[in-house]
């Protein structure tokens, strides 16, 4: 941590004036899959770190973008909300979008519970990446359950299928505004059954139907 100040402090340096400082802030994201760990930094190429780490880019050529993250909220008030991190998939060398997808899709028991770990970095206006790079913590988030999505785009004149993967995750302040001992409710039910990895899950989809009934067990 010191190491990433000691650098920020050497980008500032003696400036006087805060638009001196030329300077940029990245993000780095380490998804902390079950069995297949990934880190994703908001740039090009391969980024190295101080902690020994090696980061793949998520900026295309053309500066796209293909990595979408939440935008980061205060939630210790209790009104934390649920966040979501998306990656569009493209075609690489000898393996197209779609089997890419395809095999994520099989794997997505590796995403449960596990930990997205926010991190941040500095560099310097028109300077090429170091050896290592100093990193700071910024954010922690659990993942809850992944997402699919395929839809047709046009590109150049042509129908062109795009794949996105995205993953819903809590921060630490998520569901600290719900009553403890709460009544049930079938969307409830449901979405602890997503975090929990179950598809379907029906057993209060007619608690509401049954309410205020009187039975008799013969």
């Amino acid at each position: 941590m010191s190491e990433f100040y000691d650098l920020l402090n050497e980008y500032i340096g003696e400036q006087d004036d805060v638009t001196d400082i030329r300077a940029v802030i990245r993000m780095l994201w380490f998804y902390d899959f079950q069995g297949y760990p990934l880190r994703l930094w908001q740039g090009k190429g391969k980024l190295h770190t101080a902690d020994g780490n090696t980061w793949l880019g998520t900026v295309d050529a053309r500066g796209v973008d293909h990595h979408t993250t939440p935008v980061v909220k205060d939630g210790r008030d209790g009104s934390s909300v649920k966040a979501t991190f998306g990656l569009k998939l493209i075609d690489t060398p000898g393996i197209p979008a779609s089997q890419h997808y395809e095999a994520i899709k099989q794997d997505k028991w590796r995403v449960y519970k596990r930990k997205i770990t926010g991190y941040r970095a500095i560099f310097k206006i028109d300077e090429g990446l170091r050896p290592s790079t100093p990193i700071v913590f910024f954010k922690e988030y659990e993942m809850m359950h992944p997402n699919f999505s395929e839809k047709m785009e046009v590109v150049n004149g042509a129908f062109v299928k795009k794949y996105t993967t995205s993953i819903i995750a809590k921060d630490g302040n998520f569901g600290r505004s719900e009553i403890p001992n709460g009544t049930y409710a079938n969307a409830i039910q449901v979405e602890r059954a997503k975090q929990l990895g179950v598809t379907v899950d029906r057993g209060c989809e007619y608690v509401a139907a049954l309410a205020n009934r009187t039975y008799i067990i013969p």
